[in-house]
């Protein structure tokens, strides 16, 4: 007796999900977009040269408008997407962008030296100083205060 009760249930469970797979199957759409797409508000995205695409024209991209690559020219993608998701890194978010504005407040503070590409500052070298910062617990008071 207890056997069968034990089979009955996950019979019928196993009977629905096939019935709700097949109802679905009938009923499905493809759809095509960007699920992990970083900005220049990234750190790392930034560093390593995209310092003109935000949030905003990422949208705009993804809506098939054009938008200014970071190289100065103008980009277009042939078919809009149907979905898109900016994943920027949330450390230090629009810090290295606005570091490397000379229009921006923090770009005056001591820290910005230390968050712009040069010759002698490289992107390794940023980033291994923002992640040193991030894995000890450490945070960069100077650019946690100024960003937020």
């Amino acid at each position: 007796m207890r056997r069968s009760n034990r089979v009955l249930p996950l019979l019928s469970s196993t009977i629905l999900a096939v019935a709700a797979t097949g109802a679905a199957a009938q009923e499905r759409h493809a759809y095509f977009g960007q699920t992990h797409q970083h900005t220049s508000w990234s750190s790392l995205a930034c560093i390593i040269g995209n310092t003109v695409t935000g949030p905003e024209e990422a949208c705009q991209s993804s809506m098939g408008q054009t938008i200014k690559h970071q190289a100065g020219f103008d980009v277009k993608i042939k078919t809009p997407l149907d979905f898109q998701g900016v994943t920027d890194h949330s450390e230090y978010v629009g810090v290295v962008r606005l570091a490397n504005d000379p229009t921006s407040p923090i770009s005056k503070l001591p820290i910005a030296a230390k968050l712009k590409v040069t010759k002698d500052n490289s992107a390794t070298k940023i980033f291994s100083f923002l992640a040193d910062s991030i894995a000890s617990g450490k945070p960069l008071d100077e650019a946690t205060f100024a960003n937020g």
